[in-house]
């Protein structure tokens, strides 16, 4: 995520989106349910990003 928004080539704020399928935290990848969840809990905290969703992001900075 990081490295995606540093490619922005802007010191300004910066939002990078991500989605994934469903799917691949089910059965069909074992332990990707966990790699998420570290990921999202623990990694992006020790790398100063910060989660959140469009409609929370969009209120705290409304567009000019």
């Amino acid at each position: 995520m990081r490295k995606a928004a540093e490619r922005a080539g802007t010191d300004t704020r910066r939002l990078v989106v991500a989605a994934s399928d469903g799917e691949l935290y089910g059965h069909h990848k074992k332990f990707a349910d966990l790699t998420l969840a570290y990921t999202t809990q623990v990694a992006a905290a020790l790398a100063g990003v910060e989660l959140t969703n469009l409609a929370a992001y969009l209120e705290r900075h409304p567009p000019t």
